[in-house]
């Protein structure tokens, strides 16, 4: 009898065996794949980012870009102001004398008429 308590024991520990090591296969099978899996999120979360910062990068040349762009016409608008008042100065300077010259006639005339 012992025997065949021997064989089934033998028997089972050879079964509890061939488990153990298809178990262990499984583990194995199981992590590769998922250290695959997240190789494959980390080079899509990698090529993602890359894309994003290319995406910000630009962005923010369109930006610099476009305060450029109201930068120079701003200095134009300066420009063209700045010309504008000389010219418009220039012409009420020229108005004023103008008038004192005609102010200083009319002084002048009325003075020789008094004295005449």
């Amino acid at each position: 009898m012992s025997d065949g308590i021997r064989e089934v024991s033998n028997a089972q520990r050879s079964t509890m065996n061939a488990l153990t090591r298809k178990n262990k296969a499984e583990v194995e099978q199981i992590k590769r794949i998922h250290d695959l899996n997240v190789n494959e999120i980390k080079k899509s979360q990698d090529s993602d980012l890359h894309l994003l910062r290319e995406t910000h990068q630009l962005d923010v040349a369109q930006e610099v870009q476009k305060k450029e762009e109201t930068l120079q016409a701003l200095r134009k608008s300066q420009e063209e102001t700045q010309r504008l008042t000389e010219t418009e100065t220039r012409r009420q300077q020229a108005h004023a004398g103008q008038k004192r010259e005609e102010i200083r006639q009319r002084s002048e005339a009325e003075i020789t008429k008094l004295n005449v």
